[in-house]
């Protein structure tokens, strides 16, 4: 029987891999990675669907699965997305990581050359996260470990986060 691999880990996620499974296993106290999972969201597809499993043992912690991708972090190379893509990638990279809440969707709404459906589920998603934390505490940043490639695709895995880590 094979083991769970940790594959990767952030301020508030670790993530398990079983052998070559097209599945990954999220350990986490993000509270965007349970909107997601509750489908709170805007879905789209420049965002993982993240599914709740269970809880864990420790009670601010949960378990989360979501679909395994291959190009991520080290092996992401913007030159494997469409020329759209390409294209988002750079004009959210441009935004600076510290942009947040209001300033963050008075940025991202003037980037025309991102269609409004993908501004608008990136929106929605930093939006929906007040149900938490002031909006002024919702951030995002985007960069190679935080995004993964998908047929072309690109995928935003981990860009929109709280500062702070513990549930209010």
């Amino acid at each position: 029987m094979q083991e769970y691999k940790l594959i990767g880990r952030g301020e508030y996620t670790k993530c398990y891999r079983k052998g070559l499974s097209k599945y990954v296993y999220l350990k986490s106290v993000c509270q965007v990675k349970e909107c997601m999972a509750l489908g709170w969201h805007t879905a789209s597809p420049i965002l993982p669907k993240i599914t709740y499993s269970s809880g864990g043992s420790d009670p601010e912690e949960y378990d989360y699965k979501m679909k395994y991708y291959q190009n991520r972090g080290r092996n992401f190379r913007i030159s494997s997305l469409t020329p759209y893509y390409r294209t988002m990638y750079r004009e959210l990279r441009k935004l600076h990581k510290d942009t947040r809440g209001k300033e963050f969707f008075e940025k991202i709404m003037d980037i025309k050359t991102i269609k409004l459906k993908d501004r608008e589920a990136i929106w929605d998603l930093m939006y929906t996260m007040r149900n938490w934390v002031e909006l002024s505490e919702v951030f995002f940043e985007i960069s190679p470990r935080n995004v993964a490639e998908h047929c072309g695709r690109l995928i935003l895995l981990d860009c929109v986060f709280i500062r702070e880590k513990k549930r209010r």
